[in-house]
C-alpha cells in the first residue's frame, strides 16, 4: 500500500499574504453588499419559514415555521438568527447581516483549508478569491437559507 504524501507546512502567514487575504475579504464584502442592494428579494418559502422559526424561538414558544410545523426545517440556522434578533431586533436586514458575516467566514475558512491542504499559500488565496466571487455564494447572502450556515460548518 502506498503511503499518502503529507503536504508541506505552509508556514506562518506573512504580511503580504495577510494583506492579500484582507483585499479578498474586502472584495467579498463589497460584492455581497452590492448583491443585497440589487437583489432585494421578498421573504417567501424557506426564507419566510426560517424567519418565522427564529421569531418564534425568541418568544419562548415552540419554534414553528410559517406552516405551523415544528420539525420540518433544520433548527440550527434559525437558532443562530434568533441570537442576532435578540441583540438587534427582528428584521430581515439583521438576518442578511448575519448571512454577510457567514459569507466572510466561509471565504476565510476556504483560504485556511486550501492553504493547509496543499501547503501552498497561493492556493489558499486563489481558493478564497474564488469563493469571494462565486455567484451562488454571493447571491445566497440575500436569502434566509440554512446553507449560509451549513457551508462554513462543513
Amino acid at each position: 500500500m502506498a503511503a499518502t504524501a503529507v503536504p508541506p507546512d505552509p508556514g506562518p502567514v506573512d504580511r503580504s499574504e495577510a494583506r492579500q487575504l484582507g483585499l479578498i475579504l474586502l472584495a467579498a464584502l463589497a460584492v455581497r453588499a452590492l448583491a443585497l442592494l440589487v437583489l432585494d428579494e421578498p421573504l417567501y418559502s424557506d426564507s419566510a419559514a426560517y424567519m418565522e422559526m427564529a421569531r418564534t424561538a425568541i418568544e419562548g414558544s415552540v419554534m414553528r415555521d410559517i406552516y405551523g410545523n415544528a420539525a420540518l426545517y433544520s433548527p440550527g440556522y434559525p437558532l443562530l438568527l434568533s441570537v442576532a434578533f435578540r441583540l438587534f431586533g427582528i428584521d430581515p436586514a439583521v438576518a442578511r447581516g448575519v448571512n454577510l458575516l457567514l459569507g466572510l467566514l466561509t471565504v476565510t475558512l476556504t483560504w485556511a483549508v486550501a492553504r493547509r491542504a496543499t501547503g501552498r499559500p497561493l492556493v489558499g488565496l486563489v481558493a478564497a478569491a474564488g469563493m469571494a466571487l462565486l455567484i451562488p455564494a454571493v447571491a445566497a447572502t440575500e436569502l434566509l437559507e440554512r446553507e449560509n450556515l451549513s457551508v462554513p460548518l462543513l
